[in-house]
């Protein structure tokens, strides 16, 4: 008898499938990753094409068409000029005037053009009798014959204030006698250039609105007698709250100065109710002792005279 064939104690092994055949391309040189990337070379390559090349192109065309339409119109910049200062080429053709220093920055269109300098100077020192809302005509002194008198407030708004030699030392004669006494006369502003004079006439005429409005604060650029180096604005140390205000005249410095100041050859340039229409300031005086000096102001004291 035939005897059945006994099966295997292995089992029997079902065949493995085949594993997938997985292509590597190479990297292109100088392009980083995926992994590091999180793009692969082809989609940053999109993206650039698709964002940055267009925003690129529509600045460019931007600021073209910027530059052509300021080359018509350069009261565009103005905004530029309050950060970088004043443009010289911006006011002849736009006729605003931009301004910065210690009085603030302004860029404002003047009601009434200011004095020209061949309008408003002289050849030498010598006025013309030629009022402006008020103010008469000083030309500026010569920096050669100015000297340092005092030095006013502290860090960026200090300044070293000058006068003419002959109104300089007189004032410092004038301020030791005045100490001798108990008084404490402080100089605040002196000689002031065309360039300081305009920036002070700007700032009123904004605040006031209107150049005559200003005229009575302070003098037109041209007008000073400031320019001179002959005139000087006066303080009271122990009352440095009421500098250039006519709170000056309630003060010890300011009583003093009445009584005292015609020995060192200093008078009060606008007293109350003078015949120029400028206001009281106690503050502000001339130095009238030398021939010279009176001969400056000669046209404000025969306007003063004949309405006397």
């Amino acid at each position: 008898m035939t005897q059945p064939a006994t099966s295997s104690s292995q089992p029997t092994e079902s065949p493995k499938p085949p594993k997938p055949t997985v292509w590597v391309r190479s990297r292109p040189l100088g392009w980083r990753s995926a992994s590091t990337s999180g793009r692969s070379p082809h989609a940053l390559k999109r993206w650039v094409r698709r964002f940055w090349l267009p925003l690129l192109l529509g600045l460019g065309v931007l600021l073209g068409a910027l530059g052509l339409h300021s080359l018509g119109n350069p009261s565009v910049w103005n905004p530029l000029a309050l950060r970088v200062g004043r443009l010289p080429w911006l006011e002849s053709q736009t006729g605003q005037t931009v301004m910065q220093g210690a009085e603030g920055a302004i860029a404002s269109s003047s009601p009434a053009s200011p004095p020209s300098r061949t309008e408003d100077r002289d050849e030498g020192r010598a006025p013309r009798p030629l009022p402006r809302y008020g103010h008469f005509a000083f030309a500026e002194a010569d920096p050669a014959d100015l000297m340092v008198v005092a030095s006013y407030s502290q860090d960026v708004a200090q300044r070293f204030e000058q006068l003419h030699t002959d109104a300089g030392l007189a004032l410092l004669k004038m301020i030791d006698a005045a100490r001798l006494e108990g008084v404490w006369i402080v100089p605040v502003s002196g000689f002031r250039d065309y360039e300081r004079q305009t920036r002070l006439f700007r700032l009123k005429t904004h605040q006031y609105g209107s150049a005559e409005a200003a005229a009575r604060a302070v003098a037109p650029p041209g007008h000073s007698e400031h320019h001179t180096g002959y005139a000087v604005d006066l303080s009271d140390g122990l009352a440095r709250a009421m500098d250039i205000s006519q709170a000056f005249g309630k003060t010890a410095a300011y009583a003093w100065l009445t009584r005292r100041a015609a020995e060192f050859g200093f008078e009060l340039s606008f007293p109350e109710n003078n015949p120029q229409g400028v206001q009281y300031e106690p503050w502000h005086w001339r130095y009238v002792g030398t021939p010279e000096a009176r001969r400056l102001f000669e046209p404000a004291k025969s306007e003063v005279r004949s309405v006397g």
